[in-house]
């Protein structure tokens, strides 16, 4: 146990320095119908991404309360069961196995709850970490049910081989099948129920799979009633599903719906007026495409907008094909945009069909498009290694990227995702991955292990890099500084890669370069750890006003350099 000056958490019967552990009851007598007993359902969500990007649990505990929402306007659901979802975020993830401080204080402060029945939404980053939690609670507390849910759970066979911890499974769309399970009772037998896998006598029973999605006009606006959560940044969808038919992805495998108008416009006026909240993203795949042919919906959100105030902005994603739209510009401004979000993933054609994601010709030509002056305002996600990708091609779409100017790169590694159809054509495609999570693909016939784990080095600095400079005010002077580079800092964090530097001193170099500046605190810690340990922010010294005049963010050339080329046709 770590020595943090901290007490250990003692409670409901919980004694964390005795080998015996004294477990508190599994129902609550609850305020039921006549004085019924209710069963309680607790949603056990603890945070494992990165703190700095959402503050409010309502939306890091988004499925759960989507769930809850639904399931609470269901009367049999209502009348039997106690919905709970405890703010775990203050908590770190549980991580090594009661080993550790704070796993018993995670520990503890599930079973504070009581509950009777304990619900998992699963995806690649937390899976690991809750399927051992989960494994605690079977072997300290084996009354508690354990139900888990989400994108992990697809191909339900397989799934109970790496993690077999859980009692109840459901796939998909959660709100039917768990209904029908509490229905029915989580401990009864739940044959005939689609997309529940359930362990009965020792042996997983798995039901088919069907077609069962929810129409998520049927959820309540669960927002209302937390409305006094809702700050720092969030998120937010009009849509379940998406029109692109990815392979790795799993959005492709459901149905596309949207929500009615109506209720996008009571949501978003919930979200934006007399919340703390200072930014939304809204997550929709594109949503310039989705709504082009209302633009009286476009206006009413831009109308929520412009009655907040200066405060507050959006964010959206889009796909190349939109960023080329001529009423862009028009829509950035009205909308309080702060970033548009593009999914271009890589540059070469074969890559993008082998893994069937829409193509639009030349990549370049709605890049060029867009007005130089927005340009800064982009982010562009890019992935490695697709089928047919080379670490050479890769290259020259990040180097042409930058030399227009779109210097906001987030680079993520394939991953081989459970249920995809990727992980289905994998073989086919002569793809080797991971089989454990985050299930990175580590080789394909174009990509060798070595360049893969280089490239998604690359990938990881360039990330780092657009996160360090993302709060730069001065945004259009970057820009410059990477059209008069051309590219060419990408030869310098590979070669700073192949020396053995760290990320830190790597991207401080370019800092240097860029903003004339020399931060002495550490960029990875203050990413993925929290705040700068100790040093101030890098905002935080360009806006000093001790610093000597010509040091502000500007773009500086180094000498030699070319000069810029024409970004534009």
């Amino acid at each position: 146990m770590r020595d943090g000056g901290r007490r250990p958490a003692v409670g409901c019967g919980l004694t964390l320095r005795r080998p015996g552990l004294r477990l508190p009851p599994a129902r609550m007598r609850g305020p039921g119908v006549c004085g019924m007993s209710r069963t309680r359902l607790v949603f056990v969500n603890p945070y494992y991404a990165n703190r700095s990007d959402i503050s409010s649990p309502v939306f890091f505990h988004n499925a759960a309360y989507q769930l809850k929402a639904y399931l609470e306007t269901v009367p049999a659901v209502r009348r039997s069961y106690e919905i709970a979802i405890p703010d775990l975020s203050s908590l770190p993830p549980f991580q090594r196995g009661l080993t550790d401080e704070d796993d018993l204080n995670l520990l503890d402060a599930v079973l504070r709850q009581r509950p009777r029945i304990a619900a998992f939404s699963l995806y690649c980053w937390n899976v690991a970490g809750l399927h051992e939690l989960a494994q605690a609670l079977r072997k300290l507390a084996p009354e508690v049910l354990r139900i888990a849910g989400g994108p992990e759970v697809y191909d339900r066979p397989d799934f109970v081989r790496q993690f077999p911890a859980f009692d109840v499974l459901v796939e998909g769309d959660g709100e039917r099948p768990l209904r029908a399970v509490l229905e029915r009772g989580a401990d009864a037998d739940l044959r005939g129920i689609p997309n529940v896998s359930f362990r009965r006598a020792g042996r997983w029973i798995h039901n088919p799979s069907r077609p069962a999605v929810c129409d998520i006009n049927e959820i309540p606006n669960y927002y209302e009633a937390r409305r006094r959560d809702l700050r720092g940044i969030g998120w937010y969808m009009t849509t379940r599903g998406c029109r692109n038919g990815c392979d790795y992805c799993l959005w492709a495998r459901q149905p596309m719906r949207q929500k009615s108008r109506a209720k996008v416009l009571e949501e978003l006026q919930t979200l934006i007026e007399r919340t703390e909240l200072r930014r939304l993203m809204l997550f929709d795949f594109d949503l310039l495409d989705l709504y082009r042919d209302d633009p009286a919906l476009l206006e009413a959100i831009a109308g929520l907008v412009r009655r907040r105030g200066s405060d507050f902005t959006l964010n959206l994603w889009t796909n190349p094909a939109s960023i080329a739209d001529p009423n862009l510009r028009r829509w950035v401004e009205r909308l309080a945009v702060n970033r548009i979000i593009v999914g271009l993933q890589t540059g070469r054609r074969d890559a993008a069909c082998a893994v069937h994601r829409p193509w639009i010709g030349s990549w370049v030509d709605p890049f060029l498009a867009v007005e130089e002056s927005l340009r800064s305002r982009f982010v562009v996600e890019l992935i490695y290694p697709l089928p047919g990708e080379t670490p050479a091609s890769f290259r020259r779409t990040v180097e042409r990227l930058l030399a227009l100017g779109y210097y906001r790169l987030r680079v993520f590694h394939l991953m081989v995702l459970r249920g995809t159809q990727l992980r289905r054509r994998a073989a086919d495609l002569g793809l080797r991955y991971l089989d454990r999570p985050p299930y990175f693909c580590t080789e394909t016939p174009t990509s060798s292990p070595a360049e893969t784990l280089r490239i998604g080095r690359l990938g990881f600095v360039l990330t780092l890099l657009t996160s360090v400079l993302d709060g730069v005010r001065d945004a259009d002077a970057v820009r410059r500084w990477f059209v008069a580079d051309r590219g060419r800092i990408v030869g310098r964090l590979l070669a700073g890669l192949d020396r053995g530097l760290h990320p830190d001193e790597i991207v401080r170099r370019e800092v240097r370069s860029i903003c004339a500046v020399d931060y002495p605190g550490s960029f990875v810690l203050g990413q993925y750890k929290g705040p700068p340990e100790t040093a101030p922010s890098l905002y935080a010294l360009l806006d000093d006003p001790a610093r000597p005049r010509g040091a502000d963010c500007r773009p500086r050339v180094r000498v030699g350099a070319a000069r810029p080329r024409r970004t534009s046709r």
